[in-house]
């Protein structure tokens, strides 16, 4: 019994995976969080591993402060015409290299090669966030904030620096963590700025 009980478990999985790759996607009247995470199943149902990052990952956590139109995903692997097909079947048409956009929904999709970075520390372990419509692999609370600050320190955006401030309010964040791997960034002074505006 429990043997054919697993089989059948097997079985409707392997259903559930086949339909998502081939049934049509509609994104209809849905916001952009649950498009994400239509478009992420879809991905994964190719056998795609995708990993939100970058201001996309950061508007996940905070929609209201840190709003955008641009998604980056980190891909395990990039075949141009397989990815201009499926990205076809949800509406999205290609751009440029590896950027699609919706004209409909007004929105983009940037695919990034790995490895998956924060400055240049590569991540190993992320976070699911769970949706109506599926889930979303991205960054931790603790990493999205060091790569809003990455592009702080890198290349002096002073967004990405009210981003990172935004997301650290009343979250977890490991604040040691973020002070060790700004000195390996050579960005202590950054740090201390950052800190100062933190809410005490």
């Amino acid at each position: 019994m429990p043997c054919k009980k697993t089989a059948c478990s097997s079985k409707t999985g392997r259903k559930k995976k086949t339909s998502m790759a081939s049934q049509k996607i509609s994104f209809k009247d849905k916001p952009l969080k649950s498009i994400i995470a239509i478009l992420c199943t879809l991905l994964r149902a190719h056998d795609h591993k995708p990993i939100l990052t970058g201001r996309g990952c950061a508007y996940m956590y905070a929609p209201k402060q840190c709003h955008t139109n641009s998604f980056d995903i980190v891909m395990n692997e990039y075949h141009p015409d397989t990815m201009i097909a499926l990205m076809k079947r949800a509406h999205l048409s290609f751009q440029t290299n590896r950027t699609f956009i919706s004209k409909s929904y007004d929105f983009e999709i940037n695919f990034l090669p790995p490895p998956l970075c924060v400055g240049d520390t590569i991540i190993t372990q992320t976070h699911r966030m769970k949706t109506t419509h599926g889930y979303i692999d991205l960054l931790t609370i603790t990493d999205i904030v060091r790569q809003r600050l990455s592009a702080y320190y890198r290349w002096g955006d002073s967004n990405a620096l009210d981003e990172a401030i935004v997301l650290a309010k009343g979250k977890n964040i490991d604040l040691k963590l973020i002070e060790h791997w700004s000195r390996w960034e050579w960005a202590s002074d950054h740090f201390e700025l950052f800190y100062q505006r933190l809410p005490k």
